[in-house]
């Protein structure tokens, strides 16, 4: 086909996609002599890449549907008949039918046509193109071509049924869905795979097929690229995936049991790589607890980093990379098997990916590092506790630390040269996908918590050239994000005297300050006031660190300053608080009855066994009443009557107005210690810091209350010294 051909067939393709769903599928219809039921949608785009490819079709929906029965001149039946969809005119060198023409042609072509009884029909394969088909084959084909096929299969008629069962049949049928045979009709290359699609995902036939190694080793037989007669259409793979899938969901165990019954079955696999719908039947594998052991014993980690090298297409490089971080990505609630938990001792993988790396190939360099890297970050990812405790020194990260230096050097000598204009700045160079990728490594690493991490962070200086990269790309807030992350992990460390030697190389306290006092706005303002704040919380911690603050004079104005009024601010509710609704104010009028008790600073409401705390401006609702008060205005007395159908509060006589801390049942017992709240059961108490023990409810006979000790506050409704019913003393 010539260049300009194929540029016209692309441009068609891309003018019927744009077209509504309805419409597609209608003309898939039509193409493929199919009902608009049996066009699978998922797959829509593909089919009309396919059938974009082929002039039969259109040339009979040109005659059909257009009147048109020549092409244009130097161009297409497709042409002529997606630019009548598109609207547009006819291309010219079109030749409307007439009659005069049928006289000319009939009189030009009666010698060749005479004869010619079993020529080619627009609607059905022709004897010639039948001729060369094996028997069984053909006849399978005149029964999916048939005008019935689909609404027999649908209603799974007797007749139908017991002949697509038989063996042969069933042989002919994964054929005509897996091969693309050179004796088949060019108009049903696309037809036939589809109506087999529809026929094999029949349920019944799909038990047929479970059962029978033979039907399921001729299917998978689509995996193996070295056959002759594999398809190349992205449609027939999205069959052969839908037809893998449903086997699997109906028949898990008896899928999972053959796949293991054949070696070489993730080989095949991995060899269609670059095929997106056999690669998410691989995931669906994965994904399933089962088979971990299988793929595990079947090396699918190892076999996929072993192809990720530098010489192949770059293309290939990128699947690969990508179903490593799905596999891990669907891994994550697995990170104990050993399909995870061997990469950590694995240092041959390491050595791979940063093989892969590094490789000299400059052209690529900086997508290698961030292809690899994705990788790297994935399986770091899974790092868990349990698997520190089985293995404190995990090779992997040996590994990749004993090679950091290179991502170090690539972080000061970037390798995107390329100039890049943004809306505020020229950046050249700019600072690369390659050079985050590498910020979210060092993260990732300090991530596990291994001090070994950042003692070789430290000893390679890497930190000033990051703090320098956070300031100097003033609006990268994506590198603003890792770098944070980074410095914050750091002082969550436990050796000072390394969170120190940070702080002095990077002079961080300094350039935060200079910031603020140079009134610098820039994209990176909001992550150095949290990284502030956590300066200033590690303080609470470190002795050391404490000190070396305090010293620095210009950073402690800063911090009793700027920082605390930013703060103040960032705390401080959008629009204020909110207002006393209209009509609210009726509540806060006189005693209010219902499970409200306490003072004005601890408001505490009991449903039946729940407890339910508020503050002095907010009330409480509930199933059984409309309103349960809450601090009304100035003069409002707390405590209220108890209504008819509430339990009174211990230590208080029934209709009393009670003053103290505690009410409720047995089910519920309240303990304030200034302004906070805790709430105990019948059966514990509470220690706190000033006493041994405060009460609860104690074994039977146990007399609540007691005398208030000589250091105690006396709890608000009892009298120095005497025996005070209640189940709270102290300040």
């Amino acid at each position: 086909m010539s260049e300009d051909k194929s540029d016209a067939f692309a441009s068609s393709a891309e003018t019927l996609k744009r077209l509504p769903t309805s419409v597609q599928v209608t003309l898939v219809s039509k193409l493929l002599g199919v009902p608009a039921e049996g066009v699978a949608v998922d797959t829509l785009a593909d089919q009309l890449e396919q059938l974009c490819l082929q002039d039969d079709g259109w040339r009979r929906l040109c005659e059909e549907e257009l009147d048109v029965h020549e092409p244009p001149a130097g161009g297409s039946w497709q042409e002529a008949y997606v630019a009548s969809l598109a609207g547009k005119p006819i291309p010219q060198g079109n030749a409307v039918h007439t009659d005069d023409d049928d006289d000319a042609q009939g009189k030009e072509g009666q010698g060749e046509g005479e004869g010619e009884a079993g020529g080619s029909d627009a609607d059905g394969a022709s004897e010639e193109e039948l001729a060369e088909v094996d028997p069984a084959r053909r006849r399978l084909i005149d029964v999916v071509d048939g005008d019935t096929f689909l609404s027999e299969l649908r209603a799974a008629t007797d007749q139908l049924m017991s002949y697509l069962k038989q063996h042969e049949t069933m042989q002919e049928l994964i054929k005509l869905l897996t091969e693309d045979h050179p004796s088949t009709p060019q108009r049903l290359k696309l037809k036939l795979p589809q109506l087999a699609f529809q026929a094999i995902g029949n349920e019944a036939l799909l038990e047929v097929m479970i059962s029978n190694t033979d039907l399921l080793d001729l299917f998978f037989q689509f995996l193996d690229i070295t056959r002759p007669c594999k398809p190349r259409s992205v449609s027939i793979s999205g069959f052969f995936s839908r037809i893998a899938d449903a086997l699997f969901e109906r028949y898990p165990t008896e899928f999972i049991f053959y796949m293991k019954s054949r070696e070489n079955m993730v080989s095949m696999f991995l060899d269609n790589i670059d095929d997106q719908y056999v690669m998410d039947i691989l995931l669906k594998l994965v994904d399933c607890g089962i088979t971990h052991d299988w793929l595990h014993q079947a090396q699918l980690i190892p076999k996929l980093i072993s192809i990720l090298t530098a010489d192949r297409d770059v293309e290939d490089q990128e699947n690969i990379a990508t179903v490593l971080v799905s596999i891990f990505s669907i891994c994550q609630p697995y990170a104990q098997v050993k399909l995870i938990t061997d990469l950590f001792s694995d240092e041959t993988i390491a050595v791979q990916l940063l093989d892969y790396m590094s490789a000299s190939v400059p052209d690529t360099k900086g997508f290698r590092i961030k292809q690899g890297l994705n990788v790297v970050i994935s399986i770091l990812n899974l790092l868990t506790d349990e698997t520190l405790e089985e293995l404190p020194s995990p090779v992997f990260i040996q590994t990749i630390l004993s090679r950091l230096s290179f991502f170090t050097e690539t972080l000061r000598l970037p390798v995107e040269e390329i100039r890049v204009r943004t809306s505020n700045a020229d950046w050249n160079p700019p600072l690369g996908s390659s050079r985050l990728k590498i910020l979210e490594l060092i993260s990732a690493l300090l991530f596990t918590g291994l001090p070994v991490v950042l003692e070789e962070l430290v000893r390679l200086d890497i930190f000033p050239t990051i703090v320098d990269l956070f300031f100097h790309y003033r609006w990268n807030n994506m590198m603003h994000h890792q770098v944070e992350q980074i410095i914050t992990t750091v002082l969550c460390g436990t050796d000072d005297s390394l969170i120190l030697s940070v702080l002095e190389k990077t002079a961080i306290l300094n350039r935060v300050v200079d910031v603020f006092e140079q009134h610098d706005q820039a994209g990176y303002t909001g992550f150095l006031i949290r990284l502030a704040n956590e300066l200033v919380k590690i303080t609470k911690y470190s002795a050391g660190i404490s000190m070396y603050l305090c010293a620095n004079e210009r950073w402690m104005q800063f911090v009793e300053g700027e920082l605390q009024e930013r703060n103040c601010l960032e705390g401080t509710p959008l629009g204020g608080e909110m207002p006393i609704m209209s009509g609210e104010e009726e509540y806060y009028e006189g005693e209010c009855s219902g499970y409200y008790y306490g003072d004005e600073d601890n408001q505490v409401v009991f449903e039946d066994e729940d407890v339910e705390l508020y503050d002095d401006e907010e009330g409480i609702m509930d199933d059984d009443f409309e309103y349960e008060g809450g601090v009304g205005p100035e003069g409002y007395e707390s405590g209220g009557e108890a209504g008819e159908d509430e339990e009174e509060p211990q230590g208080c006589q029934g209709g009393e107005e009670c003053s103290g801390y505690y009410y409720g049942d047995e089910d519920n017992q309240v303990v304030f210690e200034d302004e906070d709240v805790e709430l105990y059961d019948d059966e514990e108490g509470i220690m706190d810091d000033d006493f041994e023990y405060e009460g609860g409810v104690g074994p039977e006979g146990y007399e609540s209350g007691g005398e208030a000790g000589e250091d105690e506050e006396e709890p608000q409704g009892c009298q120095g010294g005497e025996e005070c019913s209640g189940y709270y003393y102290g300040d």
